[in-house]
């Protein structure tokens, strides 16, 4: 199991990425919906801020359980990810 230290690095770098894109896309092309790519930003602070808390969440149980817990975890980042990120790309891309 990693680290936690090293899952919150993961979440902040994620989360950086989904924020660079968004801001790189409403300078690139802000006749594209500015109001839906924000969106997409304060999402992905919001899964951010989620998925810390649940890493930080004390008493989860023993080894299986804490093992599950953070699988879980992971899971939930890259879906959500992938989700913001494909949501974003599809904004660019629709004309």
């Amino acid at each position: 199991m990693a680290k936690k230290r090293d899952v919150k690095k993961d979440i902040t770098y994620l989360t950086y990425e989904i924020i660079a894109d968004g801001f790189a896309a409403l300078e690139l092309y802000p006749d594209r919906k500015p109001e839906e790519i924000l969106s997409i930003i304060d999402d992905a602070v919001k899964n951010s801020n989620d998925l810390m808390d649940r890493v930080n969440q004390k008493n989860i149980g023993d080894g299986k359980a804490v093992k599950k817990h953070f699988q879980k975890i992971y899971e939930d980042l890259i879906k959500g990810s992938d989700e913001q990120f494909s949501k974003l790309s599809k904004l660019i891309t629709e004309k």
